[in-house]
């Protein structure tokens, strides 16, 4: 997540999949290497510096919506940016995320309600 301006912000999503491999995913093994500070319900911590680069963002198509936070108070004001490759994670790395977030969503499917989507190509293009 990213503030884009004073009120909104950019969300980049990703879809991922347990790995055939079973080989871990190198992005999420930067996230999840400061789970250990999670010790109970409302711990945080600070990420260091994210290196984005293994999610080889150029190579997928996104889908771009406007939306809110999926988290409560579910603010609006979000540009939504979905990437269209799915991507993968080891069985650990899953076991991992479900040690630390119990709950597939915070809420539930929304319509939408009039919104658009639009497809960014990796080529640039807009659909």
């Amino acid at each position: 997540m990213n503030g884009i301006s004073d009120k909104n912000l950019a969300v980049v999503g990703i879809f991922f999949d347990l790995d055939p491999q079973d080989k871990p995913n190198p992005f999420l093994t930067q996230v999840f290497s400061q789970f250990d500070q999670l010790t109970k319900p409302g711990d945080n911590f600070t990420l260091p510096a994210l290196d984005p680069t293994s999610l080889h963002v150029s190579e997928s198509n996104v889908f771009r919506y406007p939306g809110s936070l999926t988290t409560k108070p579910f603010t609006e004001g979000v540009e939504w940016n979905v990437l269209q490759k799915v991507h993968t994670l080891s069985k650990a790395q899953l076991k991992q995320w479900s040690n630390v977030i119990h709950l597939p969503n915070a809420r539930e499917l929304q319509a939408l309600n009039g919104r658009v989507v639009t497809l960014l190509t990796k080529d640039h293009s807009v659909c």
